[in-house]
Formats: structure tokens, C-alpha cells, sequence
């Protein structure tokens, strides 16, 4: 049996192959189970693993890198590829393919594997795929969470499989640890990792304060030219309206900003300048703008060539 795992989200290909080694080594008693790195693995090696039955009645032999490995170990798995049996499961396990950039012989086996082998792709999911995969690992778990959470965890990490379990399980502890039910705002934000830099926040914070739409858009254009990501400064505005959405409720209780930067994790010079911006804003109108954030950043990854012009015109309209 020959199994072709390949694609570039490779948290579920990898899962993949981690169920199928557990299956095989579950159901069989005698087993012999092999891992090759092509890329450090000898021509000899991969023969005598592939053409050699062993000691062991079911082997199961799994091989990485292949397609970037030596024409000569590529040639030696075409060969076996072409046998009429095959006595051991081999699983082909590659990361993204771009069938249009193989050379000639990797395209042969690409072809061959395609005919002979049950394949699987593991494309990246859509926003509306992943939302869906932690929406139902959270329901494992019998903890929820808002639609617009989901939307902003899947930002924070970059719609990053690896990152989103990754945080998925840190927040699980968390709220079991604080026995609630349901992940909030604050503690998905509390992962999220640093965005723009301080500076750049508060020249942008102090434009809007101005309600100076024409430098705030040309500074968003600027951090857009220095390859900063749409995505990234959407997120980081996001994280500060949220801090000042937080502070704003601390200040109704009538709280000193020190004793408010203890509550909230922030540096008082920090949220002093936070401060003086939220004059310029309402309680509700913050919040607004926070959904408005992760509203454009969705729209710009389901809706096909969006103007990303238009959606910073759309940004400013909500902020000025």
C-alpha cells in the first residue's frame, strides 16, 4: 500500500500521519516501523528499506523530503512505485507541491504517486473553515465562544493551524483554570503577539485625535509601503481600541491610571497616552470601531480583489 500525504497546512498532514502510525502499530503485532529523511538518507539505505522485506511481516516505512532529495533516491522509489506488489505500506509525506515548478522527473513520480498511491491534499483552510475547526474542538471541551472571537483568534495567528491549536490549548487552560465557560476578548488578546511598534501606534492615534483623515490615510499607506501587512496593523489598531475600550470602564470606576496599569498589564506612561486619546471617543463608538477592525479584515480575506485602498477609506470613516 502506498498513501501520498502532501500540502502546504502541514499540522493536518501531519496529524494525518501521526493517526495512521498509531492505527498500524495498534493492529499489528509484529511491526517494523521506519522513518527516512530523503535528504539524509543514502541510495543503498532506501533500497534495502523499500526492496527488503526484513524480519518483520508488515513494515510500515515513511518518507519525508523526497521530492527535494537526489535524483538518484527518487529514481529508486519510481522504481518501486512501478513493482506489481507491494509487500510494505509506504507513506510519501511532502509539504506544499507546485506541480507547475517540478522538474521533469519529479513530475513523473508526481504522476505516478497520483495514479498508484491514495492521496490526500491538505490545502489551508478557509476563515470559514477554521472557525468552524475551533468551534467544534472548543465544543470537545464544552466551552464556547462568540463568532467574533473565533474571527479574531484565527487573525492573531495568521490563520496559522500550528499557531491556532497552539493557542486553542493555552486558552483552554486558562478558562478551565478560571472556571468560566466561554473564551473572551480579553484573553485572546492577552496571547496575541506584538504588532506595530508604539511609536507608530500613537503617531497614528494622535493623526486621528486631529481628525486629519488625509495624513492618517497616508500613514497607513506608508506602513502598507514598508511591508507591513494589512492584516497586521488591522490587528494591532484592534488591540489598542480594545485597551482603551478596558481603560475607559476602569476610568468610570474612578480608578487611578497606576493602579488601572497594574489591572490591565500596561506600562502607566503607556496608558496615560491611551488616556488622552479616549477623549476623542465614546464607550460605545470604541467598541464599534473594535468590531469594524475585524470586520474589514474578514471581508478582505473572503471577498476575491478587494480594494484594500477602499477598505482603508472604510477604516478612516469609522476612526474620523
Amino acid at each position: 500500500m502506498i498513501i501520498f500525504l502532501f500540502g502546504p497546512d502541514t499540522f493536518r498532514s501531519q496529524n494525518k500521519l501521526k493517526k495512521i502510525k498509531e492505527k498500524f502499530i495498534s493492529s499489528n503485532k509484529k511491526i517494523g516501523v521506519e522513518t527516512l529523511d530523503a535528504l539524509k538518507t543514502s541510495k543503498n539505505q532506501l533500497h534495502s528499506s523499500l526492496f527488503t522485506q526484513g524480519f518483520s511481516k508488515n513494515r510500515l516505512i515513511i518518507i519525508k523530503n523526497l521530492f527535494n532529495s537526489s535524483p538518484s533516491l527518487i529514481e529508486e522509489v519510481i522504481k518501486y512505485l512501478k513493482k506489481e506488489s507491494q509487500p510494505n505500506i509506504v507513506i510519501i509525506h511532502e509539504k506544499q507541491i507546485n506541480p507547475n515548478s517540478l522538474s521533469s522527473q519529479t513530475k513523473d513520480l508526481f504522476q505516478l504517486l497520483k495514479k498508484k498511491a491514495k492521496c490526500q491534499e491538505f490545502k489551508i483552510l478557509t476563515p470559514l473553515q477554521l472557525k468552524k475547526y475551533i468551534i467544534n474542538k472548543l465544543n470537545e471541551e464544552n466551552i464556547k465562544i462568540k463568532s467574533l472571537n473565533a474571527e479574531l483568534l484565527i487573525n492573531q495567528c495568521k490563520s496559522n493551524l500550528w499557531e491556532i491549536e497552539s493557542s486553542l490549548e493555552a486558552l483552554i487552560s486558562l478558562v478551565k483554570e478560571e472556571k468560566e465557560k466561554e473564551i473572551t476578548q480579553k484573553q485572546i488578546m492577552s496571547l496575541c503577539p506584538e504588532g506595530l511598534n508604539e511609536e507608530d501606534i500613537f503617531y497614528f492615534l494622535n493623526t486621528l485625535g486631529k481628525k486629519d483623515k488625509k495624513q492618517a490615510f497616508k500613514i497607513l499607506n506608508h506602513l502598507l509601503n514598508q511591508r507591513e501587512s494589512f492584516e497586521k496593523i488591522i490587528f494591532s489598531l484592534a488591540k489598542q481600541f480594545l485597551n482603551i475600550y478596558r481603560l475607559k470602564s476602569k476610568l468610570k470606576e474612578k480608578k487611578s491610571l497606576y493602579s488601572i496599569a497594574k489591572e490591565l498589564n500596561l506600562h502607566p506612561y503607556y496608558l496615560s497616552k491611551l488616556a488622552k486619546f479616549s477623549n476623542n471617543y465614546t464607550q460605545e463608538q470604541i467598541k464599534k470601531v473594535y468590531h469594524q477592525l475585524l470586520t474589514i479584515d474578514l471581508k478582505r480575506k473572503t471577498v476575491n480583489k478587494v480594494n484594500q485602498e477602499l477598505l482603508l477609506s472604510l477604516l478612516l470613516e469609522e476612526l474620523i
